[in-house]
């Protein structure tokens, strides 16, 4: 069967459908509406095919999507289409208030004539569907479906997992917080970018220091918890059951907190980056993923990544490793142990803000009820992988996102958390010390 579009011209669209210019951000669901205009510009039967897609320039609220029109037996040609927006996000976010094509701005009468008797009658594009990179039936594609849609969870849980492991595996304390820290680092974000949109489109530079608002809001949550409770309970008697207790203070001071802040307001991120990319399959069924949840697994997998390796390579890690192990010994061979301690929190608390922050990219917000099923699965995660060893919890924050995905994919959601805490049961009954861990730690 002949294709309509070309495979080099889908091949350049889908590069376009990342959605990003030299230097902003679009929200997808703009340039979508966007997309279903550029049809109404051609003669009936023109299939169009997005090529590129940038936000619509300084002081207004739009994109400018670059695209190949095809009409029946003819050859593509190029076009251009800017399409304006009452807002940047709310209400206003889709209320088209203008279009400009190469001849101009539509007056007030074609817009009013497009909207109203093109758009609604169009519910989506009058376009060819992409072609995925690659062929592939429709059940390996529904399989490679399913664990593209399991790579967020892996590395949110991988983050997590990794944050609670290094806080336990230094000081042997259980710190049920880690959700928490996440969630407001994700709050952050969320203000962050609220702030920056209030004075214009959204760029990458804005999106960029959102994120990293929320990786110093983790890192200064978990700093405070190792500065007033881990180390003023270090050398208390039943240190572990006062921390624990603390810790799940703070948990509902933060969550009640978030949800009183939550209460009444819109904090939605805009969804950027969220066009489709078809992977695999074919016309019946493709496997896709978005840009957003590919900057997200990037950005939390090489957080992880380069934890572990500064764990393992560097002087931080030494110390911390010499610590875990006898921390009487590293004390006396020169190991600071309260600087390593709040090093390590700084650390651990960056990790899971950045967590936070990709949920926001990936989700569009976070709730505040979210932070205790976040905090009990990267327990579960680092007990699967070894609470001794960083790189075993990573791992088995992995295995939590898998499992969940799978779970969902093939049985009642409405069990899945219930496998999920199970799981934590038969992990501490069967291996306490974890699939990777070499000696189990008291819990």
């Amino acid at each position: 069967m002949k294709r309509r579009p070309t495979r080099a011209l889908l091949a350049v669209a889908a590069l376009g459908a990342l959605g990003t210019g030299c230097g902003g951000v679009v929200d997808a669901d703009q340039a979508q509406l966007c997309e279903r205009v550029a049809p109404a510009l051609h003669p009936d039967g023109t299939t169009v095919a997005r090529t590129s897609v940038a936000p619509s320039g300084p002081g207004t609220v739009g994109v400018r999507l670059s695209y190949l029109a095809r009409e029946r037996n003819a050859a593509a040609v190029p076009g251009t289409l800017t399409c304006l927006f009452a807002a940047p996000y709310g209400e206003g976010r889709l209320d088209l208030v203008g279009v400009r094509t190469v001849e101009g701005l539509m007056d007030d009468s074609q817009l009013l004539i497009l909207k109203r008797w093109w758009l609604e009658a169009h519910a989506g594009p009058d376009s060819a569907p992409p072609v995925p990179l690659m062929a592939l039936g429709p059940a390996p594609a529904y399989v490679l479906q399913q664990l593209l849609n399991a790579l967020a969870p892996m590395a949110l849980f991988a983050a997590l997992a990794t944050a609670f492991t290094l806080i336990h595996g230094l000081t042997g304390r259980i710190v049920l917080a880690i959700g928490e820290v996440a969630i407001t680092g994700g709050a952050a974000m969320l203000v962050a970018a609220g702030a920056a949109q209030a004075a214009g489109p959204l760029t990458l530079v804005h999106l960029a220091l959102a994120v990293l608002v929320a990786v110093a809001s983790g890192a200064l949550w978990a700093f405070a918890i190792g500065r007033f409770v881990l180390w003023r309970f270090r050398d208390r008697r039943n240190a572990g059951q006062g921390v624990l207790i603390a810790s799940i203070g703070l948990a509902l001071v933060l969550r009640e907190a978030l949800g009183l802040q939550q209460r009444g307001v819109d904090g939605w991120l805009p969804p950027l980056w969220h066009a489709s990319l078809p992977l695999a399959g074919s016309d019946a069924f493709a496997a896709t993923t978005t840009p957003a949840t590919l900057a997200a697994v990037l950005a939390t997998g090489g957080a992880v990544a380069l934890a572990v390796a500064g764990l393992k390579f560097s002087a931080f890690g030494r110390c911390w490793r010499a610590m875990a192990d006898d921390p009487r010994m590293a004390e006396l061979c020169g190991v600071a142990p309260e600087r390593l301690l709040a090093a390590t929190c700084l650390i651990s608390g960056g990790l899971a803000g950045l967590a936070g922050a990709m949920l926001v990219l990936v989700f569009g917000s976070v709730d505040a009820a979210l932070g205790l099923p976040l905090t009990l699965k990267s327990l579960a995660a680092a007990i699967l992988g070894g609470v001794g060893s960083v790189p075993g919890a990573a791992l088995g924050g992995m295995a939590i996102g898998l499992l969940e995905t799978l779970w969902s994919s093939a049985f009642d959601i409405a069990y899945r958390d219930v496998v999920m805490y199970a799981l934590l049961i038969v992990a501490l009954a069967v291996r306490p010390q974890g699939l990777f861990g070499t000696s189990p730690r008291d819990l």
